[in-house]
């Protein structure tokens, strides 16, 4: 299973605009993230699941996106996956990013950081295509310093896909890309 986490530091689900997303700490983020990471041009990935750690919150809450838990209808759009939300198709976990990312291990997944300063992706891809793999990705803004440190204390790998900062969406579209590419021809 792939897992994608967006880390967010701004958004919150208690002060979404429906009619401006962006104004309501960038949550138009998490919404194209959902959007990318659970479909692509053939329609659904059965294959992944979206975690968006909404930090924003106080507390901080997290969604969980599962395409199984989905609505059967044509999602193409910020507007759709917000109306996931209020439609409650989502699940919502009340615990903080470190109780989080301490679950996903527990659980069996491996934890990757994609941060630029990591480790080249093509060295980790043969680990990666087997078992459970949790990729976490910052919002606009990047990691905190907080954010780092609690990774690198749960023992999260961090691996990079370039040197520069890419939009979060990117990055789940094209690491769904090599892991398509690369695990298919092994």
């Amino acid at each position: 299973m792939r897992i994608f986490v967006l880390k967010s530091n701004t958004a919150c689900l208690d002060n979404i605009n429906p009619k401006s997303p962006a104004s309501s700490g960038r949550f138009d983020v998490v919404l194209d993230f959902v959007l990318e990471c659970l479909f692509d041009r053939y329609g659904p990935r059965h294959d992944v699941v979206v975690y968006t750690v909404l930090d924003g919150c106080s507390p901080c809450r997290i969604l969980k996106f599962d395409i199984s838990n989905v609505p059967r209808r044509r999602i193409d759009s910020e507007s759709e996956v917000l109306k996931l939300i209020f439609e409650k198709s989502v699940q919502v976990l009340d615990m903080n990013f470190r109780q989080f990312l301490e679950m996903l291990k527990r659980d069996g997944v491996k934890l990757v950081c994609l941060f630029e300063e990591g480790d080249p992706v093509d060295k980790h891809l043969r680990d990666i295509c087997s078992g459970d793999v949790a990729f976490i990705i910052g919002d606009q803004d990047g990691f905190t310093q907080s954010d780092l440190s609690v990774m690198r204390e749960v023992g999260c790998r961090f691996v990079s896909i370039g040197p520069i900062p890419y939009l979060s969406w990117f990055c789940c579209v094209y690491v769904n890309y090599l892991l398509d590419t690369y695990c298919a021809s092994t």
